[in-house]
């Protein structure tokens, strides 16, 4: 039986925690009311099955506004949704409560004034991801860059149509901070004179810096939470980086969503480490605990 330790940060951060208080809030103050999330109200299945419990369900992401119920109160997950999703919500909904991280609509807010100011804007980031389409819907549409690669390849584009007045690179909240630099050192090769603003949630610098301090105590860590969560994916990444380098006492890492996942060598480790991606429940994180000491 190993002994288990934490990192010194790990779990639920300030947007998801006021988005699930925000939801069950709703909850409680309409209790006939249907409640419903547009589209994940963050990306952890168990958290999202505790809601539905509660009476609380998420819709599909998409879902035209005309097909919600008009006597519905809708929540606006927390990453947050296009301005042009926002506005068709509330002609349709009876309630519309934003549950938006106040980050994320920081970011929103900013893509709007850079694409005001005429700048060509440009949002480091995940394509498909909720939170970086949101962004592109307030810029009126914008590039969505994955990595260098896929920066230079936006940049040469621009290029190939006439030097644009200005450009402008925002980051997804949840990004690597490596992954961020990577795009917009290519974006400023092209574009010296090039606007950022880099806004990377201090949550997610937080986790990946206990990540390290934990791979440096701990033989294996485990990475707990949704596999569909853009923030436990990389402490993930950067989990299997650290089980590579010979610097590092850790030797595993293993991405779960709950402790019935946890892989049989982790009970024979002597010292067994748990981190958790912003989206995950308290109660996750301690039954994967309690798992691990009493197996």
């Amino acid at each position: 039986m190993p002994q288990v330790i934490r990192a010194d940060v790990l779990g639920y951060c300030f947007g998801v925690r006021r988005a699930v208080e925000k939801a069950r809030s709703v909850r409680r103050e309409f209790p006939g009311a249907e409640v419903l999330t547009y589209g994940p109200l963050i990306h952890n299945p168990a958290a999202l099955e505790t809601l539905g419990r509660e009476g609380i369900r998420a819709l599909d992401d998409g879902v035209p506004a005309e097909e919600i119920p008009p006597d519905a109160a809708v929540v606006i997950r927390a990453h947050g949704v296009p301005p042009a999703v926002r506005a068709a919500l509330k002609k349709r909904a009876a309630l519309l409560v934003d549950a938006s991280c106040p980050r994320v609509l920081a970011n929103q807010k900013k893509a709007a004034e850079l694409a005001r100011r005429g700048c060509t804007v440009a949002v480091a980031g995940d394509r498909k991801h909720a939170e970086t389409l949101a962004i592109a819907g307030s810029a009126g549409g914008c590039g969505i860059i994955e990595d260098r690669a896929g920066a230079e390849a936006f940049a040469a584009a621009l290029l190939a149509r006439g030097r644009p007045r200005k450009v402008a690179l925002l980051a997804q909240t949840t990004i690597g901070q490596g992954e961020y630099d990577a795009i917009a050192g290519a974006l400023r090769a092209a574009f010296p004179d090039l606007t950022e603003w880099g806004e990377i949630c201090p949550a997610t610098v937080e986790r990946q810096g206990a990540l390290e301090k934990l791979c440096r105590e701990a033989d294996g860590v485990l990475v707990v939470g949704g596999r569909a969560s853009a923030n436990t994916r990389r402490l993930f990444a950067s989990a299997q980086g650290y089980a590579r380098n010979p610097a590092y006492r850790a030797r595993l890492a293993a991405l779960i969503e709950s402790a019935g996942e946890i892989p049989g060598e982790f009970f024979s480790l002597p010292v067994a480490g748990i981190t958790a991606g912003a989206s995950t429940p308290d109660e996750t994180i301690q039954a994967v605990e309690e798992a691990l000491g009493t197996r």
